[in-house]
């Protein structure tokens, strides 16, 4: 492995990518002494087989089973119910794309709308809306990461296609 693979997955705004050239680190990773570049290079290539897992599967999974063991059946109803909500948003949401530009003030988009104040005040109870705002955010945020660190070959709208289907509930 090269230290420009790693920086291209991990940090992506220190790969750049400019008109006509090919794809490269950043000057700021290019610089003389540069703290990673000079912990790569020291770095003992360690495959993984022999690496230490970074996540523990065993733990978390029984940690996910003592919780579900210990939570009251109402808690449990209460939280799907609010996934449930939030998933139907936003496949509403992702319908209504299109829709934005061409029709803003459509019954479409005022159901859109109603669906996100619902799902907003549905999750946010006793939160200040600077608190929901942060936390939309920051999910946001990692949404944006995750898009922007995954090979072009995944962001094809073709694989998408096959991943709702039509039942007699709705879309699933």
């Amino acid at each position: 492995s090269i230290l420009a693979d790693f920086v291209r997955w991990y940090s992506p705004a220190d790969w750049e990518k400019r008109e006509g050239e090919e794809p490269c680190l950043s000057s700021r990773m290019r610089e003389p002494g540069n703290m990673w570049t000079e912990m790569f290079k020291k770095a003992r290539p360690v495959p993984s087989s022999e690496q230490n897992p970074l996540f523990d599967f065993d733990y978390h999974g029984e940690m996910t089973i003592e919780s579900l063991v210990e939570i009251a059946p109402s808690d449990l109803f209460e939280q799907l119910f609010i996934v449930s909500i939030c998933i139907r948003h936003a496949l509403l949401e992702e319908e209504s794309i299109n829709l934005k530009e061409t029709e803003p003030n459509s019954k479409v988009m005022a159901a859109v709308a109603e669906s996100e104040e619902f799902s907003v005040t549905t999750i946010s109870r006793g939160m200040s809306s600077s608190k929901v705002e942060k936390i939309c955010n920051a999910y946001e945020t990692v949404e944006d990461f995750i898009f922007n660190c995954m090979p072009e070959e995944h962001l094809d709208e073709e694989l998408y296609e096959s991943d709702y289907h039509e039942t007699p509930w709705g879309i699933l």
